[in-house]
């Protein structure tokens, strides 16, 4: 995999360097690709190219498309804001490296859960030996997780399609899941 690619734009005679990250390193927040491994290989290229953290400050958005670009605008407007981020003289501090590392962490780590939480419930079957009572808790118990990781209340649609995606087509004639009380009640 190339370290960097890079290419110049001419104008009279200035000639300026245009830094372009290589496609499979880029990271867009989408689900499913873990925030970590990005954050792993980015730091692998850091490491090679022997970047400063004031260097891994300014590169890191450029590798960075979609949904994890706006995260990071986003950030840098809520670091702008935060009084913590304001010294006496009424002056912005400027980010470190780590700070930008460990917010990267904390907030695109939840991604990851969700996307343990999904994966559980799309993958959890009934198994015989349990009661289907007890099935339909386990499952409601996961999307209730699945919630609050998201801050929102799944659809009952959905709820019901992973209910009854884990039951097969006999139980799932026989029983009623939909008869329990909510979990937490």
């Amino acid at each position: 995999m190339p370290v960097q690619s890079a290419g110049t734009v001419g104008a009279g005679n200035v000639v300026i360097s245009v830094w372009n990250p290589p496609g499979d390193t880029t990271f867009n927040g989408k689900r499913g690709f873990p925030a970590f491994n990005f954050l792993d290989t980015f730091r692998a290229i850091a490491s090679t190219q022997n970047w400063s953290p004031n260097d891994k400050l300014r590169r890191f958005p450029l590798y960075l498309q979609g949904y994890a670009k706006t995260w990071m605008a986003n950030f840098r407007t809520e670091w702008k804001r935060d009084p913590a981020n304001v010294d006496s003289n009424g002056a912005i501090i400027p980010m470190t490296w780590d700070d930008l590392k460990e917010r990267f962490e904390v907030d695109l780590k939840s991604r990851l859960t969700e996307d343990k939480l999904e994966d559980k419930l799309a993958q959890y079957k009934y198994n015989h030996k349990e009661s289907v009572e007890d099935y339909c808790g386990k499952v409601m118990r996961l999307m209730d997780q699945l919630d609050r990781s998201q801050g929102t209340v799944m659809k009952e649609n959905r709820r019901i399609k992973f209910l009854s995606k884990g039951l097969n087509h006999d139980v799932a004639r026989r029983s009623s899941c939909a008869s329990l009380p909510p979990v937490g009640t």
